[in-house]
C-alpha cells in the first residue's frame, strides 16, 4: 500500500504548490476569464465573473474567520467543479453560472495559494505552476475533443486542490504584509489596456500561433532565479518591458507588432510571478492573497471599462498610462529601496554555525520531528545566512523565519540557536562513533 500522506509530504518542496496553482490557472484561463471554452458558449461576459470574484476576494480578506476557511474552501472547490461541468449543459444560464463561479472561484484561488505558501520553495512552485497552467491551456485548445469533454477536464484538474492539506498562518493579527497594492494596480491597469490594444492587430500578423505564450512561459520560469535573490527587480523589469511594448506598438510594421506582443507577455510573466511570491511572504496569507488578487481583478475591471468608453482615443489613453507607469516604477524603486535599507539596519548579525550538511546526512531523523519548511530554514541558518537572506531564498517573510526557528526549537527540545547547534554537534559526534547504518537517537 502506498501511503499518500508520505507521498504528499515528500513533494512538499514545490510540487503541491505548483499543482495547485497550475490547476487554478488552467481552469481560470480556459473558462471563466473569457477563455476559449466560455467563448464557445457566449462572448463578452468577462465582468459577470470578474466583479463578483473581486468582491469575494476583498470580503474574504477582510471578514473571514480563519477557523472556517478549511471547510469553506473545500466546499467552494466542489461547487466550482459542479458549476464548470454544468455550464455547457445549460448555456442559457451561463451568466448565472459565471456569477456563482466568481464567488466560489475566490476560495479556490486562496486555498491553492496557501498550499503554495506552505511549500518549502514557494518561488519554484509559483514559476512552475504559472508556466504549467498556461501550457495546459494551449494544449487543451489544440485537442480535437468536444467542448463538454474539455469542460470536464478542467473541472477534474481542480480536485487535487481539494485534498491537499493547508496550515494557514492567518491567526496572526499583526505581521509583515508588504502588498505594494497601488503599484500592482497601476501595472495591471496599464498593461491590460496595452494588451487589449495589441491583441486584435497581432492576430493578423503573428509569426506563429502560440509564440506569445512561449515568451510568457519562458519568462515565468527564468523569473524563479531572480525571485530568490532580488525579488523587486522582477517588477521593475516588468514595467520596463511594458514600456518597451508601447514603443514597439507605434512602429507600424509586422515585426514590431510581434515584438510588442512578446514584450507585454514577458512583462506579465515577470509581474505575475512577482505578485505571487511577494504575497506568499506575508504573515497573514488569507488577507494578503485576498487583497492582492482582489486589486489585480479591480485593475482588469477598470481597464475593461476604460477601454470600452475610450475606443476612439485609445492611443492617448495608452500614452497617459505609459507615463503613469514610468512614474510608478520610480516611486516603487524608491519605496522598496528604503524598506530594504530599514530592514538591513535592524537585522541581527550572522551567527557562526556548524556545517549544515549534518542535517542532510541525517534527514530521516529530522523529518520525524520537523516539517519540510522548518528543515529548510534550519539548513540555511546553519550556513550562516541572515534571517533576511533565508526569507529571500525561501520566499517568506523574516518574521516567518523566526516563527519556524521557534517551532524547531520546541520540537527538538532546545531553547535557542546555541542549543540547536549543540544538538547538531551531538548528533555529529554520535554519528562519527556509530556503525554505518546506525541512526542517531537524538535527545
Amino acid at each position: 500500500m502506498i501511503d499518500m500522506t508520505k507521498v504528499v509530504e515528500s513533494s512538499a518542496g514545490w510540487a503541491t504548490g505548483a499543482i495547485s496553482l497550475a490547476a487554478f490557472v488552467f481552469w481560470l484561463i480556459s473558462f471563466p476569464m473569457e477563455g476559449f471554452l466560455l467563448n464557445s458558449i457566449s462572448k463578452g461576459l468577462l465582468l459577470y465573473f470578474l466583479i463578483p470574484h473581486a468582491i469575494s476576494l476583498f470580503l474574504i480578506a477582510r471578514f473571514l474567520n480563519t477557523t472556517y476557511f478549511d471547510w469553506a474552501s473545500r466546499a467552494s472547490i466542489a461547487g466550482s467543479v459542479l458549476l464548470t461541468v454544468a455550464a455547457p449543459l445549460f448555456p442559457h444560464y451561463i451568466k448565472i453560472f459565471l456569477v456563482l463561479t466568481g464567488l466560489t472561484g475566490a476560495m479556490v484561488l486562496l486555498r491553492g495559494l496557501i498550499v503554495l505558501k506552505n511549500c518549502a520553495k514557494p518561488a519554484v512552485s509559483a514559476g512552475i505552476g504559472i508556466a504549467a497552467g498556461n501550457t495546459l491551456v494551449f494544449l487543451l485548445n489544440q485537442m480535437p475533443a468536444n467542448e463538454f469533454a474539455k469542460f470536464v477536464v478542467i473541472a477534474f484538474f481542480l480536485l487535487p486542490v481539494l485534498f491537499f492539506s493547508i496550515k494557514p498562518e492567518a491567526n496572526v493579527k499583526h505581521g509583515n504584509d508588504r502588498l505594494y497594492a497601488p503599484f500592482l494596480y497601476v501595472f495591471y491597469l496599464s498593461g491590460g489596456l496595452m494588451y487589449a490594444a495589441i491583441a486584435p492587430r497581432y492576430v493578423d500578423v503573428a509569426w506563429m500561433e502560440g509564440a506569445e505564450l512561449a515568451f510568457y512561459v519562458f519568462t515565468a520560469l527564468i523569473s524563479i532565479f531572480f525571485s530568490m535573490r532580488r525579488l523587486n527587480v522582477l517588477f521593475s523589469m516588468g514595467v520596463l518591458l511594458c514600456m518597451l511594448s508601447f514603443a514597439f506598438y507605434h512602429i507600424q510594421r509586422f515585426a514590431f507588432m510581434n515584438l510588442s506582443m512578446f514584450a507585454i507577455q514577458a512583462a506579465f510573466g515577470l509581474v505575475d510571478l512577482y505578485m505571487v511570491v511577494l504575497l506568499a511572504r506575508a504573515d497573514r496569507p488569507i488577507r494578503a492573497f485576498g487583497y492582492g488578487f482582489g486589486t489585480n481583478c479591480l485593475a482588469i475591471i477598470c481597464g475593461k471599462i476604460i477601454g470600452t468608453y475610450t475606443v476612439s482615443s485609445s492611443d492617448y489613453v495608452l500614452a497617459a498610462g505609459n507615463i503613469i507607469l514610468t512614474v510608478t516604477v520610480l516611486i516603487f524603486y524608491f519605496t522598496a529601496y528604503t524598506r530594504e535599507k530599514t530592514s538591513e539596519a535592524v537585522q541581527p548579525g550572522r551567527t557562526p554555525a556548524p556545517d549544515s550538511e549534518i542535517v542532510n546526512k541525517h534527514t530521516r531523523w529530522f523529518e520525524k520531528k520537523l516539517s519540510a519548511r522548518e528543515i529548510a530554514v534550519i539548513q540555511l541558518v546553519l550556513e550562516s545566512k541572515t534571517f533576511k537572506q533565508v526569507a529571500t531564498e525561501l520566499g517568506i517573510s523574516e518574521s516567518s523565519v523566526k516563527t519556524y526557528m521557534k517551532r524547531a526549537y520546541e520540537k527538538t527540545a532546545v531553547n535557542s540557536k546555541e542549543g540547536l547547534i549543540a544538538l547538531i554537534s551531538g548528533i555529529k559526534k554520535e554519528a562519527q562513533t556509530a556503525p554505518p547504518d546506525h541512526e542517531p537517537a537524538g535527545p
